[in-house]
Formats: structure tokens, sequence, C-alpha cells
């Protein structure tokens, strides 16, 4: 009898490790699958945001390659370009010319300027400081003409980016590359505005070998690459590769906030790499 008991009991707790095996790897079968389904999910966000970075970037293309011969005192260049790039895309915060004037030029660029009612037509430095025109002897890189026209926007033209901190640089590579150029991440219109990310395409006159100005495109953060609402899985954090001690998220309600990157925090789910006005992004 006592023969009998153990047998049962024995049996009995063989099926319980049979069934507790079995729960397990139930469990574990599901884990995996979340864990496919999660992989799955980024790399469809990483996909349409990258889909969404080529597309702007081929609108850059298009629109510098529809520049022929022009003349760079113009304050209206983008009037042949309305139509074509709104039929594209519409949701650039704004679009702008930014001609290379020679120092013989410039009396002419305030003058056409000024013709075309914007509000400041003085050639002055990117933070509205005056510059010393007479002391130039190279060409400069001013804002002549922007889209939409608006009272914020009607202010920026006349402004020479050269000595910009983030425009400056984002220019001078886009002229030593000869092709687009994505600048670090900016606030946009104002010092409290938007931060954004300016994409800058060389414009070549035919059989010029520097270009004649360059044309911009200028997009908020958060709807190029860290749109985050109530459907997302995750969130996500974007960073420069060049510069892992910073990131930027956005709000669900798009606003974007940069922030130092604790060592001791929690890592990132996974890293998906984006590519954009030549250089790699990586969404965390």
């Amino acid at each position: 009898m006592v023969r009998l008991g153990f047998i049962v009991a024995l049996i009995a707790l063989i099926g319980v490790l049979l069934s507790g095996l079995a729960a397990y790897r139930v469990h574990d079968q599901e884990l995996a699958i979340d864990g496919i389904a999660l992989a799955r999910a980024i790399d469809v966000h990483a996909s349409l945001v990258q889909d969404r970075l080529t597309e702007r970037e081929l609108l850059a293309r298009v629109a510098s390659g529809l520049f022929r011969t022009p003349s760079m005192v113009k304050a209206n260049m983008l009037q042949p370009l309305r139509s074509a790039i709104y039929a594209f895309k519409t949701d650039f915060v704004f679009a702008a010319w930014i001609a290379r004037l020679r120092p013989n030029e410039l009396a002419a660029a305030e003058a056409e300027l000024k013709a075309n009612g914007f509000t400041n037509p003085t050639i002055r430095d990117f933070d509205d400081q005056a510059l010393d025109l007479k002391a130039l002897d190279k060409p400069i890189n001013v804002l002549m003409d922007v889209e939409p026209r608006n009272p914020e926007t009607l202010s920026i033209p006349g402004r020479a980016f050269d000595r910009h901190s983030v425009v400056g640089p984002m220019l001078a590579r886009a002229m030593a590359s000869g092709k687009p150029v994505a600048s670090d991440p900016v606030p946009l219109l104002r010092l409290n505005g938007p931060v954004g990310v300016v994409l800058a395409a060389p414009v070549f006159p035919e059989g010029a070998s520097e270009p004649a100005g360059f044309i911009t495109f200028s997009y908020e953060l958060s709807a190029l690459m860290l749109t985050n609402d109530d459907s997302s899985l995750f969130a996500v954090a974007l960073k420069d590769p060049r510069d892992s001690n910073d990131e930027f998220t956005a709000n669900e309600q798009g606003f974007v906030t940069s922030r130092a990157v604790r060592q001791d925090g929690p890592m990132p789910s996974m890293v998906r790499t984006v590519t954009f006005g030549g250089r790699d992004w990586s969404l965390d």
C-alpha cells in the first residue's frame, strides 16, 4: 500500500514537473513572439522615418535642379518654385533662398530686398547686428527670399549666415560636397522656436564650379523623426552618433526637448540608424 502511494506521488510529481516545463516553454515562446513583433514594429517605424527623410532630400535636389542661371541679387527666386514645392511636400516650416553675394553686389541686394517689401532690407549678421560691408573681401551667404511669407518670416531676409554656429558650417559642407547637407538640430525662426533641422542644397549655374547659392528647407524635428502619439508602441529618442552625450525626445504634443544621456540610465530596447543630408542619425 505504501509502495503504491509512493508510485502515485512520484507520477504526480513528474506530471507537475512536465506541466511546469510545458508552461515555461509556452511562456518563453510567447516572449519570443512578442520580441519579434516589437522588433518588426520598430523596423517598420524606422523604415517610415527613412522614407520620409528620403522624400525631403529628393525635394531639395529637385528644387535646386530647377534653377538654371540664377541672378543672385534677386529677392523673389522662389517664385517659380512655389507651386512645385507645395505640390510635392508642404510640411516644411519655411523654405529659403540663400545667395552667395560678392561685396560689390550687396547694395543692389539691399535695393531688391526693399523693393520686395521685407521688414528689414539691410544686409546684416544672422543675429541682426550690423555688418561692416566695406571690410568684406569675399562672398557672403545672405538669405534673399523665404516661403511662406508671413509676419514671422518677413524679418529673416537680409541676414548673412556665415558666422552662424550651425547654419554657417552646414553651408560650407554643402558647398564642398555639392550635395544636400543637413544641419545639427537648431531652434527655427527664433531663439525659443521649435527645434528642427535645416537641409541645404547647393545651386550650381550651368558650367559653374562654385554654387550661386543654396535652397534650404527647415523642418521641425518632431514631425520629421520623432513622431510620438497615442498609437505608438514605444518612445523614440534621436541621437547624433558623433555626440553620444545628448539626445532629443518629443512628447505627444510634438514638443522637443534635449537632455543629457544618463550613463547609468536604462539602455534603449533597440537602435536603428537613418540617413539624412549626408549624415547618420540614431533612433533609440
